[in-house]
C-alpha cells in the first residue's frame, strides 16, 4: 500500500481528520508530492468541533488546519502563518492561536508522516469566517490583488479549495 498523508493520519490515530479528507476527495490532492503541516485534532475533538458540518463548511474547517510547506516546532518562532483556507494564525513552538488570542497547546508535535508534519490538538482552534468562506467567488480577485503581501505557507493552492476562476 502506498504511504500517503491520509494513511499516515490513520496510522497515527487521526481517523476523523483523515476521513474528512477522504469524504471531501482531498486525499489525492494532498498526495501530489507537495509538503504540508497539519494541525490534526484528536478524534474526540474533531467530532465535537466538526461533526455536523456541511461539506462546504467542513472543507474550510479542515483547510484551516493545514499549512502549505513542512514546518517543525523549532521553526515557528512566534510568527504568523496563513492556513490553506485563508485564516491567519500565530504559532509558537508549543501552541497556536487565532487573532482573537484564543490559544491551543499542542498535545503532540513534530509527528512525521508522508509529505507532512503533524501537530496534535486536543481542542479546536476557533475558525472564524474569512473572505474565502463568505465570498468564495471573490477568491481570484482577492488572491491576485494580495498575492505579493501574503505571508509564507499561505493559500497557494486554489484547487484544494475547489475554487476556479469563476468561484466555487
Amino acid at each position: 500500500m502506498m504511504r500517503t498523508i491520509v494513511t499516515g493520519l490513520h496510522q497515527q490515530g487521526y481517523n476523523e481528520f483523515a476521513a474528512a479528507l477522504e469524504k471531501l476527495k482531498l486525499d489525492s490532492v494532498f498526495n501530489s508530492g507537495m509538503q504540508y503541516t497539519v494541525f490534526a485534532l484528536t478524534d474526540e475533538a474533531f467530532r465535537q468541533s466538526a461533526g455536523n458540518f456541511s461539506d462546504y463548511d467542513l472543507r474550510f474547517f479542515v483547510l484551516n488546519h493545514i499549512l502549505g510547506g513542512k514546518s517543525y516546532s523549532s521553526s515557528f518562532n512566534n510568527k504568523t502563518y496563513r492556513a490553506l483556507a485563508g485564516n491567519v494564525f500565530y504559532i509558537t513552538n508549543d501552541s497556536i492561536s487565532n487573532f482573537y488570542n484564543e490559544w491551543v497547546k499542542f498535545t503532540n508535535k513534530d509527528i512525521e508522516i508522508p509529505n507532512a508534519v503533524v501537530f496534535e490538538l486536543a481542542k479546536n482552534i476557533n475558525i472564524y469566517p474569512n473572505l474565502f468562506h463568505v465570498l468564495p467567488s471573490y477568491y481570484p480577485f482577492f488572491y491576485s490583488f494580495y498575492k505579493d503581501s501574503i505571508v509564507p505557507n499561505t493559500v497557494q493552492y486554489p484547487q484544494i479549495l475547489g475554487i476556479t476562476s469563476s468561484g466555487l
